[in-house]
């Protein structure tokens, strides 16, 4: 089966958590209103979609679709697993096999419901970023979004990427444009910049950026530097927000401070506080 995200709308996560030995069990034919994608970090767990069963072991991920039956066995008592519920939306559906739809590549993001992802290291590393971000939050900010939607859109498309699909649904361009971004978040690239380091014309570019990741190719630099500077707070929280602005590119601390909070729905001086709890806690218990 294969499942098919539209890409043209930004969707939320709604939930993320981790779970355990029997705590990773649920009563057989659950339902959700939501997407759900499971993550083995560890152990072998029994999951069944409607009618086919699945054998998941370390490193394996499912994802099933809102409004499909489901069920899951702890088959070994070190069995843990990391999971998320993200937005459903109306264009999303799930098909036989990736050619089953006459489906434009730029409005969705086409992925197999599941797979093994030993070797994926920036998989593990979105979804590891994604299980400490929710462990930080503080029940008063449950509904912030602390990026968490922002690590969605990349997970969703490093999945397709390292998925074996025809190339039909690869953008070498795209792909291209994004890893250089994540791979220097200190750099603003200008659209022309861009365009000649993935051969790729600027109007085509900016379109299929849109298109396939949900973001504007400024709005997409903007995510990944915020990404970024949460990434340092949590490590550093005494870094000085000039310094991040310095370094990152943008004009001041208060046009950080600004950005930080479009995307991330809280201020850079209330993430600072968390992330110092967070880490004395941290401390205490060590």
């Amino acid at each position: 089966m294969f499942s098919y995200f539209y890409t043209g709308i930004r969707r939320k996560v709604t939930l993320v958590n981790t779970a355990s030995g029997t705590d990773i069990e649920v009563p057989p034919y659950r339902t959700l209103s939501e997407h759900c994608l499971v993550y083995v970090i560890d152990g072998t767990l029994g999951m069944e979609i409607g009618e086919k069963k699945y054998t998941l072991n370390k490193d394996d991920i499912i994802i099933f679709h809102a409004g499909q039956k489901h069920c899951s066995t702890v088959l070994s008592k070190e069995a843990r697993t990391f999971y998320l519920h993200f937005q459903s939306l109306d264009k999303d559906m799930v098909c036989p096999d990736e050619n089953s739809k006459n489906l434009s590549e730029n409005n969705y993001i086409v992925l197999k419901n599941f797979f093994h992802c030993t070797n994926a290291e920036t998989i593990k590393r979105i979804l590891t970023e994604m299980v400490s971000i929710r462990f930080f939050i503080r029940k008063e900010y449950a509904l912030k979004d602390f990026g968490l939607s922002s690590h969605l859109d990349n997970l969703l498309y490093e999945l397709r990427c390292i998925l074996d699909l025809s190339a039909h649904y690869t953008n070498s361009a795209i792909n291209l444009a994004m890893r250089t971004i994540a791979c220097h978040p200190t750099k603003f690239y200008s659209l022309e910049e861009m365009s000649q380091i993935s051969d790729c014309s600027k109007k085509t570019l900016e379109k299929n950026f849109k298109n396939i990741t949900g973001y504007s190719f400024h709005q997409f630099q903007l995510a990944k530097k915020i990404e970024s500077i949460a990434l340092a707070l949590r490590s550093n929280p005494n870094t000085a927000l000039k310094t991040l602005a310095a370094q990152f590119g943008f004009y001041d601390e208060f046009h950080l401070s600004k950005t930080f909070k479009n995307l991330l729905g809280i201020s850079p001086k209330e993430y600072r506080l968390i992330m110092k709890t967070a880490n004395q806690n941290k401390s205490e218990k060590i």
